[in-house]
């Protein structure tokens, strides 16, 4: 009796983790799915939105975008727009360059943060 029934329990874990295993199985295809399914949604729509880039090939893909402090560096490394005297070569060097080397990589560039957001506190009305 208590042979067979320790064969049950043992038999009852095991299918337990076979049941466990296809269950995290199809939640991990539902999670890609519905992931997937959002982001076509979203194309769809033309609704912007940020999500991670995970695969260092894709987010070599995506476009550079100039934040503050880069554009005050290109301006200083590039004055006028110029190089040269052709601004439109340096203009599509300006262009080439953020796409190669940029931290700042989006699907869509997120807007600027508006002047003194992040100076807290109040003004004084002296």
């Amino acid at each position: 009796m208590k042979g067979s029934l320790a064969d049950a329990v043992a038999r009852h874990e095991v299918e337990k983790k076979q049941l466990l295993g296809r269950l995290e199985d199809e939640l991990g295809k539902k999670d890609e799915v519905v992931r997937r399914l959002e982001r076509e949604i979203a194309e769809i729509k033309g609704f912007k939105y940020t999500e991670p880039v995970r695969k260092k090939a894709d987010r070599e893909d995506l476009k550079g975008v100039e934040c503050k402090q880069c554009k005050k560096f290109y301006d200083a490394v590039l004055p006028d727009g110029r190089a040269n005297g052709d601004g439109a070569n340096s203009t599509s060097m300006r262009c080439e360059h953020q796409d190669g080397v940029s931290r700042h990589r989006y699907r869509y560039a997120p807007p600027l943060t508006p002047e003194g957001f992040w100076n807290i506190g109040f003004e004084s009305e002296m």
